[in-house]
């Protein structure tokens, strides 16, 4: 009961919370030449993190009452990340060695399309 009570507390701070992650993973101004693709996976990525925090939090709270606190450390935490994010003006990027193997994977899908004479 105590943690149904906790979730129904929580869960009109999850709409607002996730939109202040996404407006700091894409708020930012780019040129359309900068590829958004990665920032938009990393958007999801990290509302289905706070989202899985939330449900771990709600089941581990059900045996163990402190665990309950879990989902408002996380929106907590990524509400004040976000807005510091969206404040300052950063412009979140993905690591490089994501961003080089990336292209590493374009670079070798092109080059089997061609040797297969799949190219447009």
């Amino acid at each position: 009961m105590r943690a149904e009570l906790h979730d129904r507390l929580t869960a009109p701070l999850y709409p607002l919370v996730i939109a202040v992650l996404t407006f700091a993973y894409l708020g930012a101004p780019r040129t359309t030449r900068q590829s958004r693709t990665l920032s938009i996976v990393g958007a999801i990525a990290a509302v289905v993190v706070l989202r899985g925090l939330g449900f771990v939090g709600m089941l581990a709270g059900t045996r163990m009452p402190a665990a309950l606190l879990v989902p408002y450390a996380a929106l907590l935490t990524a509400l004040v990340l976000g807005y510091w994010g969206i404040s300052r003006g950063l412009i979140i990027e993905p690591p490089v060695f994501l961003v080089d193997a990336m292209n590493r994977l374009i670079v070798r899908m092109q080059r089997s399309a061609r040797l297969t004479g799949q190219t447009r």
